[in-house]
């Protein structure tokens, strides 16, 4: 006897890939128009920094993220270095949770860890300021 084949329900499944490679370089574009289509690292001390994030125009030069700021200098000395704005990264990337949430009901870990990545980022900054601060970023970014 043959039985007969399951009824399966098929729903729609999308996969959304999101590149936030250059958020922080690109939040920085959006919220300074003078900016836009300039070579733009976001990160610290030129001297002893590192890179936090690099636009898609300073990558032609061969910076990219988390090498150390001098010798992304070194590679693009017209790059625009801007410091990191650590509440207004927060803020997009809230909004494009806030976006996301109203499309799917899963997101996986690479997208969770964002938010740890934020941090991470938000403590290194820090390191280089005074030790009070640290602490507070620090606090902040654990209880999300």
């Amino acid at each position: 006897m043959i039985w007969p084949a399951p009824i399966l329900r098929v729903t729609p499944t999308a996969i959304i890939h999101l590149d936030m490679d250059a958020f922080f370089a690109s939040v920085e574009q959006r919220d300074s128009p003078e900016l836009r289509r300039k070579p733009v690292i976001v990160g610290g001390d030129p001297r002893r920094g590192v890179v936090l994030a690099a636009s898609y125009e300073v990558r032609p030069f061969g910076v990219h993220s988390a090498m150390p700021m001098n010798v992304a200098m070194r590679r693009a000395p017209k790059a625009i270095v801007v410091p990191p704005r650590m509440t207004a990264y927060e803020e997009a990337s809230d909004a494009i949770f806030a976006i996301l949430s109203t499309v799917t009901l899963e997101m996986n870990s690479q997208w969770r860890g964002i938010s740890a990545a934020l941090s991470a980022a938000c403590i290194a900054w820090q390191a280089q300021r005074d030790r009070a601060s640290r602490r507070e970023c620090h606090r902040a970014h654990r209880d999300r």
